[in-house]
């Protein structure tokens, strides 16, 4: 049996997301829609739910 647990959220300074949050984010969101690539992260990174859907919007917008 595998249990997985969130990791603990990291104090986050201004608008900047933790290294970890980042990458889960980026890694979902080439994989799945928008909204569950979202959710998941904020799930696994335990970062702000609203902050990785702002940074998931700018990310799309930068690729154009």
């Amino acid at each position: 049996m595998l249990v997985l647990h969130a990791q603990p959220a990291l104090p986050v300074a201004g608008d900047a997301l933790p290294a970890a949050a980042e990458h889960c984010l980026a890694v979902l969101q080439r994989e799945l829609p928008l909204k569950q690539a979202v959710a998941l992260a904020a799930e696994i990174s335990g970062a702000p739910r609203n902050a990785l859907y702002q940074r998931a919007l700018q990310r799309r917008q930068e690729a154009g």
